[in-house]
């Protein structure tokens, strides 16, 4: 199955409200970079039926090879563990992308390989100020109030909202620790360096893990060294997506100009193109470190 489109959408919270769904089954997840272990995740998931391979971000990996001519081990390795299934395998691959049209034709229209194709429509999001305390518990009032005597389809939705058997409702924050660690004790993914928005916040949790598991295999039980390598690598690379992370200042601002200045990028194709291209930039530029009794693709 692949689940495509723009970000923002909602393709990893359907990712997420699936494996809450399926309870028993074994789940492995690859993101950004760790794509790159997708034939280590294929071998895994054949030992515990049933199970789900999730590939987020798969576009990294599987773009159209006319775009990028030459060797690509990494595509090839997708390609081999989709033909590796069979209708009774017990296994199923579930594929997320924000770039659809930039796939690889022997991945996304070769039947077998993909047989469902979902695209991922957010009509509308609904984002504003709110006082320092949020009664997260119910927000049904907060959101009813903020949005009363508005008009478009607001009073529909509002309508709706007493019925509505559950409601994604967050805060849009920055994490900023002065430390991520202490003692017996490591902050990783978004408790580390979370940013709520701007992506790549399960890719850099996957690496996290990732980098964390290593170290503590590669400090022979000297824990504070495992814990204190872990910050120094990551750290670096988490930080470039903290760098200059003001998302609630630009999708909430304060001021007539800033809500101008915001819907005019958000509706022009050619910031939005940039703004991924950012992305996929800081994506690609980290080399994981290969651990000991951790084969690497190349």
């Amino acid at each position: 199955m692949l689940l495509h489109g723009p970000p923002g959408t909602g393709k990893t919270h359907t990712v997420r409200f699936l494996l809450g769904a399926l309870p028993g089954l074994t789940v492995v997840l690859l993101a950004g970079p760790s794509i790159q272990y997708v034939s280590e995740a294929a071998q895994m998931a054949w030992a515990p039926l049933p199970a789900l391979v999730v590939l987020e971000d798969c576009d990294l990996v599987a773009e159209d090879r006319d775009h990028y001519p030459g060797s690509q081990p990494l595509l090839f390795a997708v390609l081999e563990a989709l033909d590796g299934l069979s209708d009774d395998a017990g296994v199923a691959f579930l594929l997320t992308t924000n770039r659809v049209d930039v796939l690889e034709p022997a991945l996304a229209q070769r039947p077998g390989r993909v047989d469902l194709a979902i695209e991922v429509r957010a009509i509308a999001l609904a984002v504003f100020r709110a006082p320092r305390e949020i009664p997260f518990h119910d927000p049904r009032g907060l959101i009813a109030d903020t949005y009363a005597g508005l008009g478009w389809h607001v009073p529909e939705m509002l309508a709706g909202l007493d019925g509505a058997p559950e409601i994604y409702f967050d805060s849009i924050a920055r994490v900023s620790v002065p430390s991520w660690t202490s003692g017996r004790t490591a902050l990783p993914g978004d408790a580390a360096w979370g940013v709520t928005l701007g992506g790549m916040g399960v890719g850099t949790g996957i690496v996290g893990a990732y980098v964390l598991a290593g170290e503590l295999a590669a400090a022979g039980g000297d824990l504070g060294a495992a814990l204190t390598a872990y910050e120094r690598r990551m750290r670096p690379y988490a930080g470039r997506w903290q760098k200059n992370a003001q998302p609630g200042r630009f999708l909430a601002p304060r001021t007539r100009h800033g809500l101008w200045l915001r819907n005019t990028m958000l509706s022009n194709a050619l910031v939005r193109r940039s703004m991924l291209g950012g992305t996929r930039k800081l994506a690609d530029e980290p080399a994981l470190p290969a651990y000991a009794g951790r084969r690497r693709s190349h």
